[in-house]
């Protein structure tokens, strides 16, 4: 059985044991200190729709939940794309399409331009998933 906080402590835990040092990582709700004019990401999580996927009785009953893992890129303004681009296909590539546990995994990736807000170019990537819960 899986919950949206196991689910989204596995996507955290893959994210940050792939991101690695490349760069400052905030997640959701955590304490942060944003840098001055280093990159940086933030991680969220966020639970959508979803349902029953089997009958049975309680307790041996099916529902598949679904998400979004938002991985939310800054770097300088007004330095071009290229390292924003560069992250967010990392981020990509970490993510999509990978099984966390027999009850979470991950599927399609969309990177979205969000553009230039303060001292920040932000690039969200997008990951869908999934998980099982069984009640």
């Amino acid at each position: 059985m899986a919950t949206i906080n196991e689910a989204r402590k596995l996507m955290y835990d893959k994210f940050i044991a792939g991101w690695g040092a490349t760069t400052l990582i905030d997640t959701d709700n955590g304490e942060f200190v944003e840098p001055e004019s280093d990159p940086w990401v933030r991680l969220t999580a966020r639970g959508q729709e979803g349902g029953q996927s089997s009958l049975g009785k309680k307790t041996n009953r099916r529902y598949e939940r679904q998400g979004i893992f938002f991985v939310q890129v800054f770097t300088p303004v007004n330095t071009g794309t290229s390292e924003s681009d560069t992250l967010a296909q990392l981020a990509m590539d970490i993510l999509e399409g990978e099984r966390l546990s027999s009850q979470v995994w991950t599927g399609n990736s969309v990177n979205r331009e969000v553009g230039a807000k303060g001292k920040w170019y932000a690039t969200n990537v997008e990951t869908e998933f999934t998980y099982e819960e069984i009640k």
